[in-house]
């Protein structure tokens, strides 16, 4: 879903006499601005991407193409202001550091090497350049708003649509737990623990039986609250008949409900470079309704999606079912983390 912020990129290209012709259905079209060559990138009829053409092709690392899109973006916003006085002041409110923004080749030519720093969870450095003619440098904050060009109602408008338009195929490879360092919890049963975020009991965890000398994932009615690990937390799990029912909560006290695989979920959440943590809130033994928190946290872009799940021991005597979800999206990590910090 293109933002407003786009959109006015692409007009204000149209405003300065730029040969913009007909609008193209997809791919690229590259422009010149100030003597630098500009891409507008389309899809399906609409304007997608729009910045300084620095990078070129992109890799399929899905984080370091928005990292790449939002430094060729903002190299744009800059060289449409006319003076250095105007952009120190954008980019002092942006919290973005550009220094010598002409002193040195702003675009390609020829293949670019990019390095990526994000030792400092609030802050990115990134340098471009070629081999023996020196780097370009930005620093900028760790704020998926600003690296998306999209503002937060932008941003929660665009997350179901992007979920109904993800491809069913996505899949992952299947690791080997026998390669991992199981801990075996009970009979039968172990643990592969792959850490916690925030506190102990939101974790990165799935559970494995042991059958004919394979450890296969748990997906049992026996254990309801380790399947429900697993079927968030392993991709494999969830390509079976689930189905998620999800509530996006908006800004405004606005509501969002959609119905869709779990699978596409997961995979979708996944590629966009989430690792989930999941947490027991409560399990009713009686009636078998376990209510769990799940964390889909994206540490390089600096945001959290956090959801409340309901579900039903007897789904998995079924082997599928609906799953419930009330979920809050693009919540920025440093106010999680103030909230566990309090």
């Amino acid at each position: 879903m293109t933002g407003a912020l786009l959109r006015n990129l692409v007009a204000a290209l149209m405003a300065c006499s730029l040969p913009m012709g007909e609008n193209p259905s997809q791919g690229d079209v590259l422009y010149t601005l100030k003597g630098y060559p500009v891409i507008v990138r389309y899809e399906a009829g609409e304007a997608v991407h729009a910045g300084v053409d620095i990078f070129g092709e992109r890799p399929e690392d899905r984080t370091l193409c928005r990292l790449m899109d939002f430094v060729e973006r903002y190299s744009l916003q800059m060289l449409l202001l006319d003076t250095d006085a105007d952009r120190q002041l954008q980019m002092r409110l942006d919290g973005v550091n550009m220094p010598s923004f002409f002193e040195t080749a702003l675009h390609r030519d020829g293949p670019v090497r990019l390095e990526l720093e994000h030792a400092d969870q609030r802050k990115y450095t990134l340098r471009w350049g070629h081999e023996g003619d020196g780097f370009r440098e930005m620093t900028f904050v760790s704020d998926y708003q600003l690296i998306s060009g999209q503002n937060k109602i932008e941003l929660e408008n665009g997350f179901i649509p992007d979920l109904t338009a993800a491809p069913d195929s996505l899949s992952f490879p299947v690791v080997d737990p026998a390669a991992k360092a199981l801990r075996r919890i009970g009979w039968n049963l172990y643990r592969n623990f792959e850490g916690s975020y925030l506190i102990d009991a939101i974790s990165h965890t799935t559970y494995f039986q042991k059958e004919e000398g394979d450890y296969r994932p748990v997906q049992s009615e026996d254990y309801p609250m380790e399947s429900l690990f697993n079927l968030f937390e392993l991709p494999v799990c969830s390509e079976g008949p689930w189905n998620l029912s999800m509530r996006v909560l908006k800004y405004g006290y606005q509501v969002e409900t959609v119905e869709m695989p779990v699978h596409r979920f997961v995979s979708h959440c996944l590629a966009e470079g989430c690792t989930p943590y999941l947490g027991l809130e409560s399990y009713d033994r009686d009636s078998g309704e376990i209510v769990a928190t799940l964390m889909l946290h994206n540490e390089m872009l600096s945001y959290d999606h956090v959801a409340k799940i309901t579900a039903n021991r007897s789904l998995f005597a079924e082997g599928g079912g609906t799953v419930e979800m009330t979920v809050s999206v693009f919540l920025p990590i440093h106010n999680i983390k103030n909230l566990f910090d309090e």
